[in-house]
């Protein structure tokens, strides 16, 4: 019970996001105040009620909501102009410069 209080108003305060932020930004911080209520309310719940049918079920919506979490935050992250992909492509560059000039 004390998950499920605990949970409510990460959840709410997600909710209202949309006023405040741009679209994108809002549904990255819903999702992941959705995932948090989801840690700390699952375990709870399949220690006390479920079976582990439900723990499997439980493990799986997680995995999905975070995954959708992380990609609105990548597309947060692009829409503020921080590009991730080209990012990484001048890492990998610079990378493989380093490694040719080391190798005979």
């Amino acid at each position: 019970m004390g998950g499920l209080i605990a949970s409510a108003p990460m959840v709410g305060s997600g909710a209202l996001l949309p006023l405040f932020w741009s679209e994108t930004t809002a549904l990255a911080v819903l999702g992941s105040a959705i995932a948090m209520a989801t840690v700390v309310c699952w375990p709870t719940v399949i220690l006390l009620v479920l079976s582990w049918h439900v723990a499997a079920t439980a493990v799986v919506q997680l995995a999905l909501m975070t995954t959708v979490a992380v990609l609105f935050a990548d597309a947060v992250l692009d829409q503020r102009g921080v590009r991730v992909t080209a990012v990484v492509s001048e890492i990998r560059e610079i990378t493989q410069q380093r490694a040719s000039r080391w190798a005979p």
